[in-house]
């Protein structure tokens, strides 16, 4: 149950603990003298690990089925989500501590706040303040993304930020038809029977705001910029956890769209973007000469698999076919996986190399093999290791297909 007691904690105070310690390590890293860099650096590593050792505990004792009635949802999407959020939180932080130089009250209070944000997104149990901390990670995250100051990256910033806040409002148009009808804003109430007053609208809303969130085909402009330009540990927590935000919003809002009158055409819709960003991101991937700006495109084609899995989750389900619809909804949450973890993984190495060769061109960085040995294993074995787990999702998504 949510009121049983962990060493003295509950579940609902650890999960509060993991909201709350972000913002206030946020607050602590504003009013620091910024002569002790280092120490924020600490401080926010040490924030990320408290948040993620709380949530373990949570994962370990509380069902999945719990906490329906807090103002919290810890249901298995969330907190897995919230668990990834603030393990590659933690490592972007302990990476900053070598790679941030100057501006370090602004670089890490900014940073505890889009991590914050992230985590309050997925755990908050009220469709508007899901949409409240889902414009402040934009917000934050956009702010980072223009830290060098320069015209690019000051460039690359705006774009994300007027793109992303009108997916924001899309969305909460969509939302609003179906929160309406419901006559509550709670999301563990989401995927009651209720008829929408206005099927297709909502669809063309929740589908054109997450996907710009998520980074899907034609909505994808703002997503190589912006990861091109951040520092390194931004790009790896926008690569690895921001944009599954928007897949996060399709997946917790399935239920609202999975309705007859939706199905079919949300199924259409899913396998054509999927598709299309599929094929779009990986072409542009291979035409690219900076390193960030390729992984930048891989994650666009990547998002496709998630997309094209979820069509199929909606054709299943039109079908009746219940067997299929798990291994679709399976492929989608083990890519969100994979692709998180070694995205992040290497973006950072990609931060390694940006100091060390002084460029990302990647005709200029040859010899990196003997200059950067532990970099080069690494990038290797993240890169096979994701594809091997990319091949399961991909063998989900062809017996679906096949089926």
């Amino acid at each position: 149950m949510v009121g049983e007691v962990l060493g003295g904690l509950s579940v609902k105070t650890l999960a509060f603990t993991a909201i709350l310690t972000p913002f206030l390590a946020s607050l602590a890293c504003a009013v620091i003298p910024e002569e002790k860099g280092k120490l924020l650096g600490y401080i926010a590593s040490a924030a990320c690990l408290i948040s993620l050792i709380s949530l373990a505990l949570i994962f370990k004792a509380t069902p999945s089925s719990s906490a329906r009635n807090l103002a919290i949802l810890l249901d298995g999407l969330s907190l897995l989500f919230s668990l990834l959020i603030c393990l590659l939180g933690f490592l972007a932080c302990v990476f900053s501590l070598a790679y941030v130089s100057t501006r370090y009250r602004f670089y890490y209070s900014l940073l505890m706040v889009f991590i914050g944000s992230m985590n309050a997104t997925v755990l908050f149990n009220n469709v508007l303040v899901f949409l409240a901390f889902l414009e402040i990670s934009t917000i934050s995250s956009a702010v980072l993304v223009a830290y060098r100051g320069d015209k690019r990256s000051l460039e690359a910033s705006l774009k994300y930020l007027v793109m992303c806040s009108f997916g924001v409002s899309l969305l909460s148009l969509g939302l609003s038809f179906y929160m309406h009808s419901l006559g509550a804003y709670s999301l563990s109430l989401v995927g009651a029977p209720k008829l929408v007053a206005y099927p297709t609208l909502t669809l063309i809303f929740l589908l054109v705001g997450l996907g710009v969130k998520a980074g899907v085909t034609p909505l994808h402009f703002w997503l190589p910029d912006a990861h091109g330009e951040a520092p390194a540990p931004v790009s790896a927590l926008l690569s690895g956890m921001c944009i599954h935000l928007g897949i996060y919003g399709l997946l917790r809002f399935f239920p609202v769209l999975a309705t007859d009158a939706v199905n079919v055409k949300a199924y259409w819709v899913l396998t054509g973007l999927g598709l299309l960003t599929m094929y779009l991101g990986a072409l542009c991937a291979l035409t690219q000469s900076n390193l960030k700006r390729m992984l930048a495109y891989s994650s666009v084609d990547e998002i496709g698999y998630m997309v094209l899995a979820l069509g199929l989750a909606f054709y299943s389900l039109a079908s009746g076919l219940k067997e299929c619809l798990c291994l679709a909804l399976g492929a989608a949450v083990l890519e969100v996986f994979a692709h998180a973890v070694s995205k992040s993984l290497l973006f950072l190495g990609s931060g390694v190399v940006e100091r060390s060769a002084g460029t990302l061109t990647m005709e200029k960085l040859g010899g990196l093999r003997v200059k950067l040995p532990v970099t080069a294993v690494c990038f290797v074995t993240v890169s096979y290791t994701h594809l091997r787990a990319h091949e399961t999702s991909l063998h989900l998504v062809c017996r679906l297909l096949l089926e």
